[in-house]
């Protein structure tokens, strides 16, 4: 009985230590993304790029490395790949608001973010 009250505890204390503590809450790295697309102009500076192929190397998020991968392929727009993994994104209910948010501006870019974009990433970037 004690081993299993351990081994529950132990599964517990996993779980919450790997659990954001806010449902919904977004990364540092998708807040990244979003002040990189806030700031773009056709496509992402070389040192912008470098950022986000960290990102695709070290994010566990499949979600962020779709993002990151779209945005470094970025060329005045998505290409028509990048589109389509952002589609699922676009969506997947599964995925943060933000996310979701996020990745229907990067499929609608052309060379640079609306005004309505950058309200939008706004949001993002200051925790909305």
């Amino acid at each position: 009985m004690k081993t299993m009250i351990r081994a529950t505890c132990l599964t517990l204390a996993l779980f919450l230590i790997n659990t954001p503590l806010f449902a919904g809450e977004d990364s540092h790295n998708l807040v990244t993304m979003a002040t990189i697309v806030n700031n773009l102009n056709h496509h992402p500076s070389d040192s912008e790029k470098t950022t986000l192929e960290k990102i695709v190397n070290d994010s566990t998020s499949a979600t962020e490395r779709v993002i990151a991968t779209s945005l470094i392929n970025l060329n005045h727009k998505a290409s028509g790949p990048d589109k389509a993994e952002l589609e699922k994104i676009m969506n997947d209910s599964g995925a943060s608001e933000n996310s979701r948010t996020l990745a229907t501006i990067i499929h609608s870019l052309n060379h640079q973010p609306s005004a309505s974009d950058r309200e939008q990433l706004a949001g993002i970037t200051n925790g909305h």
